[in-house]
């Protein structure tokens, strides 16, 4: 398929394509912040790029609302691609949940406290772009290491004839912010969660069919999960559990945070002894 006709629709085959192993890339998204701001491509553009808007039903000009130098996507003044103003994305004033900005790690020059924008549905979607292209070179830089650990595991799943996923997590793992589901507004392309996602994507690896279940919880730190363990983690088998905790846990210390992921993963196993978990 030409990277300018593409449909306006998510598609699992296209879309579940590992970074590492891809040369055309497929509706890369990015957010820009300032009339002239600019994002970073994954990598470099070979030929010509369609720019669309995250619903995919909007094409974008070269030259006329963007340029591209390298990897660097730029805004262009007076342009119409979507963005945030510098102010209305880095607030003065805390938003419904405040976010704090470390100003040192902005490349956008602020002044005073600032803390960072916040939403659910569209809030961040409605300004964010699509892009694909060919890549010039895979560069990607990280290559799974571990690839053949989960061979014993698809193995079985294999001679089962199927088995059981459980994901356990915090909002990002319940959905926040994809556009298919409740808190991503059920808007297009109606992209599922990321567990959604993974899930079709080691059905499809395993070739068999897998049962998903997402115990995640929005606003859940580990602890939360270690206290609520027994009936949301423990009360029944599963052959895989997808941990992924850890984006409301920047105030606890690593150490505890370590000991948090080890005691859900010992609790796990015990119970699954013949199970297998990913972080």
């Amino acid at each position: 398929m030409k990277i300018n006709e593409l449909p306006a629709r998510f598609d699992a085959q296209r879309h579940l394509q590992p970074l590492w192993r891809t040369e055309a890339v497929y509706d890369e998204t990015a957010l820009i912040v300032g009339e002239t701001g600019e994002c970073m491509l994954a990598f470099l553009p070979r030929g010509g790029l369609t720019v669309r808007s995250y619903t995919l039903d909007r094409i974008f000009r070269e030259g006329v609302d963007f340029s591209v130098e390298g990897k660097v996507l730029r805004r262009l003044a007076g342009g119409s691609l979507p963005y945030f103003q510098t102010e209305e994305y880095f607030r003065r004033e805390p938003d419904s949940v405040p976010i704090g900005v470390n100003r040192a790690f902005s490349e956008i020059p602020l002044e005073g406290q600032r803390f960072l924008a916040y939403g659910e549905r569209d809030t961040f979607t409605s300004r964010e772009i699509a892009v694909s292209y060919e890549a010039a070179e895979n560069d990607f830089g990280f290559l799974p290491q571990r690839e053949k650990a989960l061979e014993p595991l698809v193995k079985r799943l294999k001679a089962q004839g199927g088995g059981s996923v459980l994901f356990y997590g915090d909002y990002i793992t319940v959905g926040c912010n994809a556009s298919a589901t409740e808190y991503g507004g059920s808007l297009p392309p109606y992209t599922p969660s990321w567990a959604e996602l993974t899930g079709t994507y080691l059905e499809k690896a395993c070739g068999v069919p897998l049962k998903t279940v997402n115990r995640a919880v929005g606003g859940w730190r580990a602890a939360d999960g270690i206290r609520e363990m027994e009936s949301r983690m423990l009360s029944a088998p599963y052959d895989l559990m997808v941990l992924a905790y850890g984006m409301n846990d920047g105030p606890t210390a690593p150490a505890v945070f370590a000991q948090e992921i080890r005691t859900l993963a010992e609790a796990f196993l015990s119970r699954n002894p013949e199970g297998y978990i990913l972080l």
